[in-house]
Parts: C-alpha cells; structure tokens; sequence
C-alpha cells in the first residue's frame, strides 16, 4: 500500500475513573445547589461563611467548592430578581399602552361592534344551556 492509499483510525480511550469522579461530582454539585438555594431564600438567610459550613459539613466539599456553588446560585437568585423586575416593568407598559388605546379603538369601530344576536328575535344571544357541554 502506498502512502496515498493508506488509511489511519482514530481510536478513542476513556479513563472510567475520571468520568465515574466526574459523575459523582456533578451529583454532589447539584445537590449542594439545590441546598443553598432554600438556605438563601429563607426569610433569614445564613451569612455567607455559615452557609459555606453548612454545605461542606452536609456534602463532604471543601471551602472552594462551596464557595464557588454559593456564588453560582447567588447569581442565578440575582439575576432571577432582575429579570422579574424587567418583565413585570414590560407588563406595566403594556398595559397603560392597551388603556390609553383602548377608548380611541371604540370610538372609531362603535359601528363595527355588534354581539350576537339570535336569528329569530334580532336581539343579543343569551348563553343556552342546553347547547353547553356538562363539565365533571
């Protein structure tokens, strides 16, 4: 076989403790964020430093990464906060937007409004019972 011919393959290896640590890691992580999440939503949060005991005493981490899970989840509640803010600044708009529309469209579409009316009686429909489907 000449060089122009020859075919080469890509073999992968996988080192099964790392992956098996990393695993356990990520389950311990989540578990630990989860935990300073109700600790910071508390009525009276911990201080910083307690709450870093907390978690390392009941997940067997060390400072760092306590330290590092704290801050991950304070920054999640923060911007959680801030967003919320935003959207509920949004909804405010839009809802003085729709009131100060609102007189104006039904001033110039009076005349385009119209209920239903029944066919026999040319008054407005009334909701029949009977055409309703029973709800359990």
């Amino acid at each position: 076989m000449t060089q122009a011919q020859s075919r080469t393959y890509v073999t992968t290896t996988t080192n099964r403790g790392a992956v098996a640590f990393l695993n356990d890691a990520a389950t311990v992580g989540y578990d630990a964020k989860i935990d300073a999440l109700k600790l910071l939503l508390e009525q009276t949060p911990p201080s910083k430093s307690k709450l870093n005991t907390k978690l390392q005493q009941n997940h067997d981490i060390n400072k760092r990464q306590a330290n590092s899970i704290i801050a991950y989840v304070e920054g999640a509640v923060k911007s959680a906060k801030v967003c919320r803010r935003n959207h509920l600044e949004q909804l405010q708009g839009k809802l003085k937007h729709t009131t100060e529309v609102q007189p104006e469209f039904r001033k110039e579409n009076q005349s385009t409004l119209r209920l239903p009316t029944s066919r026999r009686t040319g008054e407005p429909r009334e909701k029949e019972e009977s055409s309703q489907v029973p709800q359990a």
